[in-house]
C-alpha cells in the first residue's frame, strides 16, 4: 500500500522542487523536460494526439518519449513541452471524476498543484491546489486512452506518479 509521507508547507516545496530539478539524464531530458508515469500503469501522462489546443485531453498512453509526454515544472505546475499549455482540472470544478486536460497557462488554482512526496523519495501523489483532490487514472485502467481525473484520496497506485 502506498501512504504519501506529508511534509509542512516549506518541506513540500522543497521536496517539489527537488523532485522537479533531479531529473535523469535520458532522453526525455534532452527533449527539455521530463515524462509523468503512473506508478500503476506504468503508461505517461500525455496530451493527446499532439494537441496544441486549449481544452485537450490528458490521457495516459505507452511511453513513447514525445514532447506530447514531457513536462515541466517550477514545483505549482506542470507544464507541457509540446503544447507549453498547463496541466489543470476542467471549469474549476471540486467533484469527483472532473476530467484534466490542458488550458492556457493562467495561474489559477485549479492549474496548481502539491506534490506529495513518498517515504521511499521515487513517488508522488499529485493534488490540485483548488480541489484538494488527487490527480489519477480511474477505475485502476491499464488502457491506452484512459483520461486522467480528480478524485478522493486513497491507497491505491493509480494516484501515485513517478518522473522518470
Amino acid at each position: 500500500m502506498f501512504t504519501p509521507k506529508r511534509f509542512g508547507a516549506i518541506s513540500c516545496g522543497l521536496a517539489a522542487a527537488i523532485s522537479f530539478t533531479l531529473v535523469p539524464a535520458t532522453s526525455a531530458s534532452a527533449a527539455g523536460g521530463f515524462p509523468v508515469r503512473n506508478a500503476y500503469s506504468g503508461k505517461c501522462l500525455e496530451v493527446a494526439d499532439w494537441s496544441t489546443s486549449n481544452g485537450a485531453v490528458v490521457r495516459q498512453w505507452e511511453c513513447t518519449g514525445g514532447a506530447n509526454q514531457q513536462w515541466t515544472g517550477n514545483g505549482t505546475i506542470l507544464k507541457n513541452v509540446n503544447s507549453g499549455k498547463c496541466l489543470e482540472i476542467a471549469d474549476w470544478s471540486t467533484a469527483y471524476g472532473a476530467a484534466a486536460r490542458q488550458w492556457d497557462c493562467t495561474g489559477g488554482a485549479n492549474q496548481q498543484w502539491t506534490f506529495w512526496q513518498s517515504a521511499d523519495s521515487i513517488h508522488v501523489s499529485i493534488q490540485n491546489k483548488h480541489s484538494r483532490l488527487w490527480l489519477e487514472i480511474p477505475g485502476m485502467s491499464r488502457a491506452n486512452g484512459t483520461q486522467a481525473a480528480q478524485w478522493g484520496e486513497n491507497t491505491g497506485y493509480n494516484q501515485v506518479w513517478m518522473y522518470n
